[in-house]
């Protein structure tokens, strides 16, 4: 009887975290989706909203199934993001502050959504399309964070329920994040017409950051801060192996941000060198949103306590 209720507790005490992490992942594979529509030029291929041509079913045409797929992925991850509240929130005496964070994450989903219709029957402006990314990235930061901080606090409700960020190591990572959510947000108003800037960011790097002049100042600012990311990412790594050789956690989480930043260049050097091909254009908004939920991440785990992050 005592061992059921030991494995009930621990099993109560691991489901936010399996919920968040769900949450989170499907929150990726939306960006993700809205990345494709964009680089594919299928954002009309239901010209109208919820509906496709009128009915449930879309046509047989790529750009009408990869977007009605993206719809149902919204309402899943609605959904999802509505229990994850739900769960959290009846743990919240041990998940601490991190019990409101999917709350917040659905008031973006929300957001989200509305942004996705009217881009359907009316298109957005830059302003009301940066704010749609921006929203969307926002979603993913804070499930991952939550699902981070719901892991550390399984079987540990007497940790600090608040994350603090001390010393170099603290900041540099902070500052890459911010770096990169600018990056992100700020390719609405650098693109020019038809510009793959629009697209999730674009590729980060290289000459062929847009297929039309937008404003060029902002997309040198763009490659400003997408530079300043890398170099503070990469301060980030040295950091943890020289001063936080226990804290492996930090470290693999360093390392996997490094390599998706290598990997965003190597993709930005292919589209230079070879064009832009359809698998190269997946290729940067699979890697760009996979970089963004690493960065999250590991700035989470960064604010952590010390023998939490070492896990």
């Amino acid at each position: 009887m005592t061992t059921n209720l030991m494995h009930s507790r621990q099993w109560a005490s691991k489901w936010p975290g399996y919920v968040l992490l769900t949450d989170a992942v499907l929150t990726y594979l939306l960006i993700t989706l809205g990345g494709l529509l964009c680089v594919t030029a299928s954002g009309k291929g239901c010209p109208d909203w919820p509906g496709c041509f009128g009915g449930i079913v879309p046509p047989p045409e790529v750009g009408a199934i990869i977007e009605v797929l993206h719809r149902l992925v919204a309402a899943l991850t609605g959904i999802v993001t509505l229990a994850a509240a739900v769960v959290c929130a009846r743990h919240a005496r041990w998940l601490g502050r991190a019990s409101r964070l999917p709350i917040a994450a659905l008031v973006l989903v929300l957001a989200v959504a509305v942004f996705g219709a009217l881009a359907v029957l009316r298109g957005l402006s830059p302003a009301q399309a940066t704010v749609d990314v921006g929203s969307a990235m926002l979603v993913v930061a804070v499930l991952f964070a939550a699902a981070v901080i719901a892991r550390a606090r399984q079987g540990q409700p007497d940790l600090p329920d608040q994350l603090m960020y001390r010393g170099p190591l603290a900041w540099s990572a902070v500052a890459a994040l911010a770096a990169m959510y600018f990056v992100l947000v700020s390719g609405m108003f650098a693109a020019g017409p038809g510009s793959l800037t629009q697209c999730v960011g674009g590729p980060l790097f290289g000459t062929p950051m847009s297929l039309a002049a937008g404003a060029g100042w902002l997309q040198n600012l763009r490659r400003l801060a997408a530079g300043g990311a890398v170099a503070l990412v990469l301060v980030v790594v040295v950091q943890a192996w020289r001063t936080l050789p226990r804290q492996s956690a930090i470290v693999r989480a360093a390392a996997v941000a490094s390599i998706l930043f290598l990997a965003d260049i190597a993709v930005s050097a292919l589209m230079a060198t070879a064009g832009f091909m359809l698998w190269l254009l997946v290729a940067a908004v699979v890697v760009t949103g996979a970089l963004w939920a690493s960065l999250v991440v590991l700035v989470t785990l960064v604010g952590l306590p010390a023998p939490v992050a070492r896990a």
